[in-house]
């Protein structure tokens, strides 16, 4: 007869949007029972995403999934960056949580700019380091010997590496 009722037995209860168990703590309601759509624990970091909940598994999707004010924590590797997408990179690195378009896993490539030099790559006959060894035309080019008296045969002390036969060189 003191003009209250149900002092002292209410519980607060939490809403539940996403349904993952856990409330948020903005949105309350006093009951004796729980009522549908609430929870009693009111420490849901995101109410719109059922992902997020403390202790939820942390994803790579930049999203703080288990409540505790960091990002993807734990998940983050180390990637070469990739700019010409051959799937080689440089020695730049950069941290992230899954390999995405314009990293790789495999560094050393040479040149960066040309998805047609990496250390994968065949090498061609164009004074350049295609496969990024550290050697030009390797295997691809030819050795031609200066023929001095035009007679077909070239002085083996004179040679040259080519991969077209220079004036005045020979085969032979």
């Amino acid at each position: 007869c003191n003009n209250l009722i149900d002092e002292e037995t209410l519980i607060t209860f939490f809403a539940d949007a996403d349904e993952d168990g856990f409330g948020n703590e903005n949105i309350t309601v006093e009951a004796c029972d729980l009522p549908a759509g609430y929870v009693n624990i009111g420490t849901d970091c995101d109410d719109t995403d059922p992902l997020t909940f403390p202790g939820a598994d942390e994803l790579c999707d930049d999203v703080d999934n288990n409540c505790d004010n960091e990002v993807d924590e734990g998940l983050s590797q180390t990637f070469f960056v990739d700019e010409d997408g051959d799937g080689y990179g440089t020695s730049d690195t950069i941290e992230a949580c899954d390999l995405r378009i314009g990293l790789s896993s495999i560094d050393g490539d040479c040149n960066d700019a040309d998805d047609s030099i990496s250390p994968g790559a065949a090498e061609l006959c164009d004074e350049t380091d295609n496969n990024c060894n550290g050697e030009t035309d390797e295997g691809v080019s030819q050795t031609f010997y200066l023929d001095s008296d035009e007679d077909g045969f070239g002085n083996p002390q004179e040679p040259v590496s080519s991969c077209t036969q220079p004036l005045g060189y020979v085969q032979n």
